[in-house]
């Protein structure tokens, strides 16, 4: 599908699959990329929040993580991730969410800075906005094989909401993988090309 993307007019052109689950996420889900998304809850005294993310292609597969504070720096130069912390900063990070701005150097080495400093996972938050979704990963095997940490990135909607939810003390993050779409009788799934739904689809698992 991302071989597509370069070939298009804009994101609008490409046929999306797009899921409904309400038994399972308020948010509308992609069925290209289900198999990779999870759920990011937070909430305060009057309401929960609910955003979805991507996980890399390195890091574990299954990511389940319940109540772990986070933590954003507010300088630009920890912003984006890219420099070792110095060891006051990682008591700031340590078993802790770390968010990172996207940009300035690769996703991995962010990975691998925020693993040494201690954090429990890391979440990068798209700075560019209309982007299609994607999912991060890499060629370099040999660095990639270490990370232990999960990694993922949100939309920049979602990145912009998250900060903003994020100004009103929320101090905690549970990241959770979705189940399967396939494998549940409430998905409703809509075709749609150009923001437009087709109708009488059928879906058929071979």
């Amino acid at each position: 599908m991302n071989a597509l993307y370069p070939y298009l007019t804009s994101n609008s052109d490409l046929f999306q699959l797009q899921v409904k689950q309400p038994t399972v996420t308020t948010r509308i889900r992609s069925y290209i990329n289900s198999q990779h998304e999870l759920s990011i809850k937070t909430s305060d005294k009057d309401q929960c929040y609910e955003f979805l993310g991507t996980r890399s292609d390195f890091g574990p597969n299954k990511v389940n993580i319940n109540n772990v504070p986070i933590h954003i720096f507010s300088d630009e130069n920890n912003l984006y991730g890219c420099n070792a912390y110095t060891k006051k900063e990682m008591l700031l990070i340590q078993d802790k969410i770390l968010l990172v701005s996207r940009g300035k150097c690769n996703f991995l080495d962010k990975v691998i800075n925020a693993q040494q400093a201690g954090a429990k996972a890391i979440i990068f938050l798209n700075n560019k906005e209309g982007e299609h979704e994607f999912r991060i990963s890499t060629d370099d095997t040999a660095h990639s094989s270490i990370i232990t940490i999960p990694s993922l990135i949100i939309s920049y909607n979602d990145a912009l909401s998250l900060l903003k939810t994020n100004r009103k003390q929320l101090t905690t993050l549970q990241i959770n993988q979705l189940p399967s779409i396939d494998n549940d009788p409430d998905a409703i799934i809509s075709l749609l090309y150009r923001g437009k739904r087709i109708k009488n689809v059928v879906i058929i698992n071979l």
